[in-house]
């Protein structure tokens, strides 16, 4: 069978959906598909790489949003007319936009993969900034007002601001019917499933869910037990919530523990002697080798999302590494890790649950903390099988030839 995914980015570039991405492409390879991969590419130059039966096509392009990748997608339509011509199977993760275009020139079956909500929701959350909920039924002006409180949080300019809030929810109602010319939609997570198609119930006879692969990480000792946060400064990840609880336990303890925070570029220069005061250590953005020599100084892992997240890799990885988690109690991710037994839930924007929560895991010496990580280890390596996860996608491929 050949296969030509479509991926705005491809891992190590991207986030958690291009990861999953790369390791299906990678695996369909290694089980003797052919795969072709299409990506953008923040490098400047155009790279053709051969991974396996795979190969990798990434074309250069400085500036990523929906609207640049959708005229781009129209370029490599032409670039690439003979992968498009010989696959049988497009497998697409991002590049909605383009999806008529392809379908109508091309006549080839697709199989949509979302890791998101997008596109019934302009920012892919459907969690409303402005009454601080999930959103149910989003109208035109709700979008607006909450595209731009997104715009600002990530401190776009009033003119980008501005055209952001009035195309987003003035074509998100197009980019919804554009799913209309997809052959099955994949999704990650039950709850990420049940969520969209309260918005869109018509695209329920096509939707599958397919938990996302584990990436290949071992077990890594803990050297002390400080907290990590992997989800940058996002009020939507509980960046907010985290910080109203650390300052509650840090008093309580004088072992210098620490809290660790990646993606922290924002708050790294301006607030790191302010911060330091706080026992809070913020990080740039991480390369691989710097992760793994962070998490040997991590004991504990905590994920205090407030929106229903699809899914979450911070948690694979955590527990592939052999770290308890302090979770949110709040779509995939709660679905992903309930039943776990180094697992503490709490409820979304609970701050003294949450506060409580921190204060049981680093009063605990290396060796308390170190058993409950391997627990954790032992059942998501029990629960999610990459044979398995794969083999329901190929499925999915079967079923639109």
């Amino acid at each position: 069978m050949n296969i030509l995914v479509l991926s705005e980015l491809f891992w190590p570039e991207g986030s958690g959906g291009e990861l999953a991405t790369y390791i299906f492409s990678k695996m369909l390879s290694k089980y003797g598909f052919n795969v072709n991969v299409i990506t953008l590419s923040r490098n400047a130059d155009f790279l053709i790489k051969k991974v396996g039966n795979m190969y990798i096509y990434s074309i250069p392009c400085r500036i990523l949003n929906k609207y640049v990748s959708s005229i781009k997608s129209l370029i490599l339509i032409t670039q690439f007319r003979k992968l498009f011509k010989v696959c049988d199977v497009i497998y697409m993760n991002g590049w909605e936009t383009a999806i008529p275009v392809i379908r109508l020139k091309f006549k080839k079956p697709i199989v949509l993969h979302l890791h998101s909500y997008f596109p019934a929701c302009p920012i892919g959350s459907l969690y409303n900034l402005k009454w601080k909920r999930n959103c149910l039924s989003p109208s035109y002006w709700d979008c607006i007002e909450c595209i731009s409180l997104y715009s600002n949080i990530i401190n776009k300019r009033l003119s980008e601001n501005i055209l952001s809030a009035f195309f987003n929810s003035a074509l998100s109602k197009h980019f919804r019917n554009f799913l209309e010319f997809v052959d099955k939609i994949v999704f990650v997570s039950h709850a990420q499933k049940n969520i969209f198609l309260r918005h869109l119930p018509q695209l329920a006879s096509i939707s599958h869910v397919i938990h996302n692969p584990l990436p290949d990480l071992s077990f890594i000792s803990i050297k002390k037990v400080n907290l990590g946060y992997f989800g940058g400064v996002s009020i939507l990840k509980g960046f907010e919530i985290l910080l109203k609880a650390w300052v509650k336990v840090i008093n309580k303890h004088h072992n210098n523990t620490w809290l660790h925070i990646t993606k922290a570029e924002h708050i790294y220069e301006s607030y790191r002697s302010n911060l330091k005061n706080l026992r809070i250590f913020p990080h740039r953005k991480l390369n691989y080798r710097q992760y793994e020599a962070l998490y040997k100084i991590i004991g504990v892992v905590t994920i205090p999302s407030i929106w229903f997240e699809p899914w979450g890799y911070v948690a694979s990885e955590a527990c592939l590494r052999g770290r308890p988690l302090i979770v949110s109690k709040i779509g995939g991710i709660y679905e992903q890790v309930n039943g776990f037994r180094g697992i503490r839930f709490i409820h979304p924007g609970d701050i003294e649950e949450f506060a409580d929560a921190i204060d049981e895991f680093i009063s605990m010496d290396i060796n308390q903390i170190e058993e409950l990580g391997l627990k954790n280890r032992e059942d998501i390596l029990t629960r999610f099988d990459n044979l398995r996860i794969l083999t329901k996608l190929i499925r999915v491929f079967e079923e639109v030839l």
